[in-house]
């Protein structure tokens, strides 16, 4: 398996994204929790690549994700609008 990589645009953050699998299949975002990387999710890429196109991301302020300053840009609208970013790009329909 190998993971593309690529960048998502959330406000004024980039996040890093990794995705596999075959995009006309059905798309299952996974998200990590902190202190974690979407490295996390490596080994269930594995297994669920043959059945679906599998997306993982770096949560802003981890990995390869850019670091906004502030406690206010890690809220809860803020993460809920990064996750609809990627989807959005990952699974425009």
């Amino acid at each position: 398996m190998l993971a593309a990589e690529r960048r998502v645009r959330s406000g004024d953050v980039e996040l890093a994204v990794r995705e596999a699998g075959d995009p006309d299949r059905p798309t299952v975002v996974l998200v990590h929790g902190y202190p974690d990387t979407s490295a996390r999710w490596l080994p269930v890429f594995e297994r669920l690549e043959p059945r679906y196109h599998v997306v993982s991301y770096d949560v802003r302020g981890a990995g390869a994700s850019s670091t906004p300053r502030g406690p206010n840009a890690y809220s809860l609208e803020h993460l809920v609008g990064d996750l609809g970013a990627v989807i959005d790009a990952v699974s425009p329909s």
